[in-house]
């Protein structure tokens, strides 16, 4: 990574940031354990940045650098930024301020939330990344129109009752993502844990389907 200021240098990953975690690196580590090896979140990393916040005066040593280290990852296709004040000395409140001109300018969750939090609540950007998207179905074949859901059970019920007891798993024609919630858009593909929960409630919906002698009802 370079050492750049960036008062007025235009990045488009600055632009295009959804929510900013102040994390070291072991904690981003943690953090995409938890989400991308146990729960299958999608997680790609991006080439990250080092830029200088401003100067601090400290006596016997003039004007001394504040340097943050910026890391970017896409998670569930939204560009999460992971930053670290990295210098020997830092002003917290300098970092912050550059972070909100720069990166988070008047960027707001939905209800009008932060988009900033720190490694411990973690929860509030995954938080953020649901409330943004919906689940997404588009069949392959046939009527393409794009269909949306809240959750993945709602998924399950929908392709049941398209497919019936055809749909048990998601080999299908179909194309399932997570999108933005107004409009249509493959942002990311679905993560382990809502497929499986689709996989699930799809074989509970045939199992009560099914008449106790093992004729549909």
């Amino acid at each position: 990574m370079s050492n750049i200021v960036i008062d007025d240098y235009k990045d488009k990953r600055l632009d295009d940031t959804f929510f900013c975690v102040e994390a070291t690196s072991n904690e981003v580590q943690h953090i995409w354990r938890e989400l991308n090896q146990e729960r299958g979140i999608p997680w790609k990393q991006m080439i990250g940045l080092m830029i200088e916040a401003g100067q601090i005066d400290i006596v016997g040593k003039g004007k001394v650098p504040v340097c943050v280290c910026l890391s970017f990852n896409l998670i569930r296709g939204k560009l999460i930024c992971f930053y670290e004040a990295t210098s020997q000395y830092v002003d917290h409140q300098m970092v912050e301020q550059w972070l909100r001109k720069n990166v988070v300018k008047d960027k707001k969750c939905d209800g009008g939330r932060d988009i900033m939090c720190d490694s411990n609540n973690t929860h509030m950007m995954l938080h953020a990344i649901e409330d943004s998207q919906k689940i997404w179905v588009v069949r392959q074949t046939g009527n393409k129109v794009p269909v949306s859901f809240d959750t993945a059970r709602d998924v399950a019920q929908f392709l049941f009752n398209e497919e019936g007891e055809d749909q048990f798993n998601l080999a299908s024609p179909y194309k399932i993502s997570y999108g933005p919630k107004d409009v249509y858009k493959s942002e990311s593909d679905l993560s382990r844990e809502d497929i499986m929960i689709i996989n699930k409630e799809l074989n509970a919906l045939w199992t009560r389907h099914l008449a106790p002698n093992g004729e549909t009802k």
